[in-house]
């Protein structure tokens, strides 16, 4: 039996689905993966934070900023690399320094929410 000296790419599933969000200030793209919610290098993250915001939402921004995934540049945090949070109400509860619902802050280019797109 031969064997192909080169294993077959895998193709890629669908084109990513990417969605947005975005606050005064803050402006993250994302998409929603089989391991969480991805949000990309580049995004922006507000460093204000309200004083309602949940009190875990402050303890990981902290560690993100900790740990350089986060970094304070020209009055906001940029995401210095790809991160994957457990939900998307985390990703965006980071990007808007403020407690949120993520499945109806991240928007496709057309303005459905995420929780439109995957729940409904």
């Amino acid at each position: 039996m031969r064997r192909p000296i080169f294993k077959e790419k895998r193709k890629a599933k669908s084109p990513k689905e990417l969605l947005y969000c975005k606050g005064r200030i803050a402006s993250a793209i994302g998409e929603l993966t089989d391991d969480g919610f991805l949000v990309y290098k580049g995004g922006t993250s507000s460093i204000e934070e309200t004083k309602s915001m949940n009190k875990w939402i402050g303890v990981l921004r902290n560690r993100l900023l900790e740990e350089d995934i986060l970094k304070e540049e020209n009055n906001f945090y940029v995401f210095q690399q790809d991160y994957i949070f457990n939900s998307p109400s985390a990703a965006a509860a980071t990007v808007l320094g403020r407690s949120t619902n993520g499945w109806t802050k991240w928007k496709d280019k057309d303005g459905k929410t995420l929780d439109e797109l995957k729940r409904k």
